[in-house]
């Protein structure tokens, strides 16, 4: 049965289940058997189980052997998904639970009281697995909700037990196994199984990660700007940059996944504001193909500056033996998806879910059923095949498996592929699997542009297929088996099924790292992105928005589309496309909350209304941080001042004009003189500018109701970066008697001539003579800094300066002092 590492009490209690529901059922009588040759009179055949593909295949040479045999006769891995006792029933309820208009809305039943009331029954889950057993058959996964049953056995079993040849065959260069006929079972078998998965292996899941080579650490380059500017406590040049990095690494909460958050659903505010919510309380379900090493998720946790503890929350669930110990050619995609979780809804328990689907795979129906089984919150899957390679048997399945999902509140997200129109088999006007299931949300990409204060700015479909190099494009379509869902009336003409339903951040040109120690690291130096992305980061939000709500969602679908249009979505206008490619668009989560729990929009709430600073890398110190943003006191270098207006419940307040003003007897620019918050965010960016070096404080006032509010922000002027600087000794010569000194001087400025105060400098000699700096050991308020030299050795010592303060920028110049037996000019 399941194997659980780091296993979770959810996940305890599914696996033992499972062990006890084995042994009842190994214990049963044989049941019915076969006839000789399951052809015979009186067998039923369960339709939709060839492939459309075979009619463009062409029979393998004999002698090949399909990619996924194992053995003389290929030993196969057959997931049978049951019907459910009482279908009309089920369905009849599964319409109720979404309709707020029923009293059974949002009264979701467990699994366990689904699977009883509705089916399928435990009597024929035991007869299903009695007839299997007398087929030679043996038990791969068992669930306890009786969904779907996986058993192992060989293709010359399958073909004996089900009528059938299992043939190889080739479409191209690809080589692969199939069944050349529908299944053929014994009446009372029959009835109870919906589909069989396994019987072919044309359909291999890949992941819908895009990455790009492009080193991007906004840590280090807040570093690289901020260091040398900022007096710390440490006492040496190396203690102070210790300490430094140690504090921004501690405050910035990113490498790109927390833009989400800010962007889609602010969450800055302290309790009771529901913006706070980090998805404690909620479990989210990840499906992957492939396996991880736990440290890599460590590193990440350490870099985005959660608690060690955090990893406690990762849990690694081995579906039909797991996808082995050693991470694949997906494991970014498994990463991927852990760090935008983790980085989105920090809260959440994290399981991972891996099978294999190679040798004797792993069903998607296995894999869902198996999450579906334990009850997690939400499921998130970026893994596909395409509709062209699969059958409508396969197909429905799934969606099966998906509507018990919807059922009992569970959330899924697919991701919708990453180009465009086409298939990941290169198959033109072809969607993915299982994006196609109207049960779940088919989530597809976006490229998004974000202003200070990850504002959102610009957001438009996902087309990177004229970048260099090309990153692809968020997948789209319709489905070739499911007709329109009844919740997509209205918003397209096509009979079937669209995708996607919704959008987020997919490109990985404004995309995220993640931590690999095999591929670079911690960051890696790699943009990733895709659908593979988009996915996680819905699951992520609507981990947040189950915590808000008090209760689990469940299926959006139903419940997003009556909420279409520019209130709670960056629409398919706002994004500049139209419903096929972005369908409902992307979220504002604050407005999509507001609007699923019918709350009103208060007056300003001036405690809980913020206003923040950051700078042009969207860099920003936390409330309550011991330092003061720093800010180039040049004219031109901008920062930016952020305030966000909510209300006592801390929904976010548009149509208010915002006023933003510096102390008194400031020199700071600031524009917009006022601005009107947006129903984006409730926010209004300022920007400011400064000639003068100097503190300043910013207050911001609501001016259409003549509130001013709590919070105010500040800035510390600092001098810009130094454009031009001198080096010189104060004499040429001095005695090489190791007391004699000479002094070295430097003197830094900026582009405007005016002197660059509070930079650290180092020195550099081509000698050995003894340099000592002064404390502190940064330039005064003549942008100077003055080393004094000694030496006991002769010698011409040429020393240059760097200014460590700006990046290590070489100072113009440099100084020559002879340390020789007579000494020179002393008397200075």
């Amino acid at each position: 049965m399941r194997v659980e590492s780091v296993l979770s009490p959810r996940g305890a209690r599914r696996a033992m289940a499972g062990v006890l529901l084995a042994a009842a059922f190994l214990g049963a009588p044989p049941g019915m058997r076969a006839p000789a040759h399951a052809a015979d009179s009186g067998m039923v055949r369960l339709p939709g189980h060839v492939l459309p593909a075979l009619a463009k295949a062409a029979k393998a040479s004999p002698g090949v052997m399909p990619k996924s045999g194992d053995g003389a006769n290929g030993l196969l891995n057959l997931t049978f998904t049951l019907k459910r006792d009482d279908e009309a029933g089920f369905q009849a309820y599964l319409r109720d639970v979404y309709d707020p208009r029923s009293p059974d809305f949002h009264r979701f039943l467990s699994q366990a009281q689904l699977s009883g009331r509705f089916g399928p029954s435990e009597n024929d889950y035991r007869q299903v697995w009695n007839y299997l057993q007398t087929q030679g058959f043996q038990l791969a996964e068992g669930s306890v909700n009786r969904m779907t049953l996986t058993m192992r056995g060989t293709r010359a079993q399958a073909e004996q037990a089900f009528g059938i040849r299992i043939d190889d065959y080739r479409i191209g260069n690809r080589t692969f196994y199939a069944n050349d006929g529908d299944p053929a079972l014994p009446p009372a078998i029959a009835a109870r199984i919906q589909a069989i998965a396994g019987l072919s292996d044309l359909a291999v899941p890949q992941p819908s990660l895009q990455a790009i080579r492009r080193a991007l650490c906004t840590s280090v380059a807040a570093l690289n700007v901020y260091f040398g500017n900022v007096k710390l406590s440490g006492t040496t040049l190396a203690q102070q940059q210790a300490e430094f990095k140690a504090k921004v690494e501690a405050c910035i909460q990113h490498v790109g996944d927390t833009h989400a958050q800010q962007t889609y659903f602010f969450t800055d505010p302290p309790p009771p504001a529901w913006q706070g919510a980090d998805g404690t309380g909620q479990t989210i379900g990840l499906l992957e193909f492939d396996t991880f090493h736990l440290s890599d998720v460590a590193d990440y946790i350490s870099l985005i500056g959660l608690a060690p503890t955090k990893l406690d929350d990762i849990s690694e669930i081995h579906v039909n033996g797991g996808a082995g110990s050693t991470p694949g050619a997906g494991v970014d995609e498994v990463l991927l998806d852990i760090d935008a979780v983790l980085a989105i809804a920090p809260g959440a328990r994290i399981a991972v879910y891996d099978g294999a689907f190679t040798g004797a795979n792993t069903s998607f129906q296995a894999m869902f059923n198996a999450m579906v089984d334990d009850g997690v919150d939400i499921i998130s899957n970026s893994w596909a095949y395409c509709e062209d390679q699969t059958s409508l048997a396969d197909v429905q399945g799934i969606d099966s498996i998906l509507q018990s999902a919807a059922a009992s509140g569970i959330s899924v997200f697919n991701g919708s592929g990453d180009n465009g129109s086409t298939c990941l088999d290169g198959a033109t006007n072809t969607i993915a699997v299982p994006s196609d299931s109207p049960s779940a949300t088919a989530v597809g990409g976006s490229t998004l542009t974000l202003t200070p204060g990850d504002i959102w700015g610009r957001e438009i479909w996902w087309n990177g297929s004229a970048d260099t190099p090309q990153t692809g494009q968020g997948g789209f379509g319709t489905s070739r088996f499911f007709a329109r869902p009844a919740y997509q009336d209205g918003h397209t003409g096509a009979a079937m099924r669209s995708i996607p339903d919704v959008v987020a951040n997919a490109d990985p040109a404004t995309g995220v790292q993640i931590c690999n120690a095999d591929e670079g690291g911690c960051p890696t130096g790699t943009l990733n992105g895709g659908t593979s992305y988009a996915a996680p980061e819905w699951a992520a939000f609507t981990a947040l928005l189950n915590q808000t709500q008090g209760e689990p969602l469940g299926l959006l679908n139903p419940q997003i589309y009556p909420l279409a249009g520019p209130g709670a979505f960056h629409d398919a206008a706002a994004l500049a496309s139209d419903f096929a490619h972005v369908g409902l668009g992307s979220p504002k989560l604050a407005l999509l909350h507001q609007q699923l729990t019918h709350q009103e929009t208060g007056p300003v709430d001036p405690a809980l209304s913020q206003v923040r600073v950051y700078d042009e890398e969207n860099f920003s110190f936390p409330p309550g941080f011991s330092l003061v943003m720093p800010a180039f006191s040049d004219g031109t270098t901008p920062s930016y001042v952020v305030v966000r207006l909510v209300d006592e419940n801390a929904n976010i307040v548009a149509g208010k004009t915002v006023t933003l003003t510096a102390n008194s007897g400031s020199h700071a620019t600031i524009t917009p003189a006022s601005g009107v918050t947006t129903d984006d965010n409730g926010a209004v960016v300022f920007q400011v500018t400064d000639l003068v070096i100097e503190p300043l404080t910013f207050t911001a006032r609501d001016s259409t109701d003549g509130i001013t509010l709590a919070e105010s922000a500040q800035l510390n002027g600092i001098a810009p970066i130094a454009a031009t600087g001198s080096i010189i000794a104060f004499t040429d010569a001095v005695a090489a008697d190791g007391h004699s000194m000479d002094t070295i001087t430097v003197t830094l400025q900026d582009a405007l001539g005016r002197p660059t105060p509070g930079k650290v400098v180092a020195l550099r000699q081509t000698g050995n003579s003894v340099v000592t700096a002064p404390d502190p050991d940064v330039t005064d308020a003549n942008g100077q800094i003055a080393f004094t030299v000694t030496d006991t050795v002769q010698e011409a010592i040429t020393y240059t300066a760097i200014d460590i303060g700006d990046g290590d920028l070489p100072v113009p110049g440099s100084a020559v002092v002879t340390f020789n037996a007579s000494g020179g000019d002393n008397c200075g």
